[in-house]
């Protein structure tokens, strides 16, 4: 690829207040350009700050193939990121009065076989209905595409692994029966209804609901093997995602989808409020998942976030309601991860400080003064070790994790945001400093 055309694949715009920092872009751009291979497939992420794009651009391949490079503008399958659609769509038709997320699903699936607790629309939202994850042998049917009506009858003789409410177990298969009942509700199909009054309503014309080809601008889908040949991935048609991950769209069209979902757009605050807050459980306790959307804390801060996966593409959003911040990642690599690169963009936001995750060849007389055993607390030991040629850490008797030198002293979790540093405290004993997920409080263990 010529140099011309790489600097091509790189687009980034930096505003805040009319006014352009472009030492702030250089390092937007700085965490693209070390976490993406320029010659494979890449992302596409977004910032904003109350309602204003800080940051947006995109970096990798479109198309290997054919030498296209991503754009800001690029389309891709948001995959789970599809249920927080879905959940609006199911409480905006609650606010028009035509259901209440209090109803027994029989009211729309009559042929279901009936429970010992009734199944609530509220259960298949915030994913406490009790069904599996996935229909039984979908990976089989879904060879081929389906038709709604083939689908349904293949959910509905899926039986429940744990009453309704107990407890909060991923399901994709709750969301693809919302899909119906939006279907039933409204008279129109899903697609329909949510191009209707979300994209069309919001200016989102760069979103829709996947046909069979999923990308018309051409966004191939890729994965890596273990051996990190880059390889077309095998796309899963859209009939079988539906309604639990079967949307497409970009970076921007995300960003100005969140911000009319949280300033009262498109639903009432009182149901935005009940959406992102964790869903209550039968015995008095809450989960971290609300309506298509998890409650958690990132960097310290109140955090709402969710994920998605499809042959060939990852994505991440999360918004920071106190700081009034949006970030997307849209990725077209199903082996990479996304919420890294969520994570390091809003450490850059909070000014928070991470190393580079840089390799450093660390000599051996070095690194045999830093290997050893550090006491965590009085139950618990944190080893540093050499097998094979290869560094190791481990907690107590749990698997070891790979580590990689980036100094002296300082390591980083291959594949990971996960760091620690070693040093010595005033008494001349080794410290181990170690922070998970770019947290600025370490956990500490000192070594024996």
């Amino acid at each position: 690829m010529n140099k011309g055309l790489i600097q091509l694949s790189l687009i980034a715009v930096f505003i805040l207040a009319g006014q352009c920092f472009a030492s702030s872009s250089l390092s937007f751009d700085k965490l693209l350009r070390s976490h993406v291979d320029e010659k494979g497939p890449g992302v596409s992420v977004i910032v904003t700050k109350g309602g204003e794009t800080i940051y947006i651009g995109s970096y990798g391949m479109a198309n290997i193939e054919s030498g296209r490079v991503l754009k800001t503008s690029s389309e891709f399958k948001l995959a789970s990121i599809t249920k927080q659609f879905t959940s609006t769509a199911i409480l905006m038709l609650q606010e028009q009065g035509k259901l209440s997320i209090k109803d027994d699903i029989r009211k729309y699936f009559p042929n279901f076989p009936p429970q010992q607790n009734e199944i609530r629309i509220e259960h298949l939202m915030s994913h406490t209905s009790g069904f599996y994850r996935n229909p039984k042998k979908i990976a089989v049917h879904r060879k081929t595409s389906t038709t709604l009506e083939k689908l349904m009858v293949l959910l509905l003789k899926e039986k429940i692994k744990f009453q309704p409410g107990e407890k909060m177990s991923y399901s994709n298969t709750g969301y693809l029966l919302l899909g119906k009942i939006i279907e039933i509700v409204s008279g129109q199909t899903y697609g329909q209804f949510i191009e209707s009054n979300i994209f069309n309503k919001l200016g989102m014309s760069n979103s829709y609901y996947g046909g069979l080809d999923s990308n018309s601008k051409g966004v191939i889908g890729y994965y890596r093997t273990r051996k990190g040949v880059i390889k077309k991935a095998n796309p899963v048609d859209v009939s079988w995602a539906f309604s639990a991950g079967g949307l497409v769209s970009t970076v921007d069209d995300l960003a100005t989808w969140y911000r009319s979902l949280s300033q009262g757009k498109l639903i009432s605050a009182e149901s935005y409020k009940v959406m992102i807050t964790g869903f209550k459980l039968n015995d008095g306790s809450s989960s971290r998942y609300g309506f298509g959307l998890n409650n958690i804390k990132i960097h310290e801060r109140k955090a709402i976030i969710h994920q998605g996966g499809t042959p060939g593409f990852r994505t991440s959003s999360v918004y920071f309601p106190e700081e009034d911040i949006y970030i997307a990642v849209l990725s077209n690599d199903s082996s990479s991860k996304p919420f890294n690169l969520t994570l390091l963009l809003s450490a850059e936001m909070f000014a928070i400080n991470h190393p580079g995750y840089s390799r450093f060849d660390i000599e051996q007389t070095q690194l045999n003064k830093l290997l050893g055993r550090y006491k965590v607390d009085n139950d618990s030991i944190r080893t540093l070790f050499v097998e094979e040629g290869v560094i190791y850490t481990k907690r107590d008797d749990s698997l070891p994790y790979e580590v990689i030198p980036m100094s002296l002293n300082s390591f980083f979790y291959k594949g990971t945001l996960a760091y620690f540093v070693i040093d010595e405290d005033d008494t001349g004993k080794l410290t181990l400093s170690y922070y998970p997920r770019l947290s600025s409080t370490p956990q500490k263990a000192v070594k024996l």
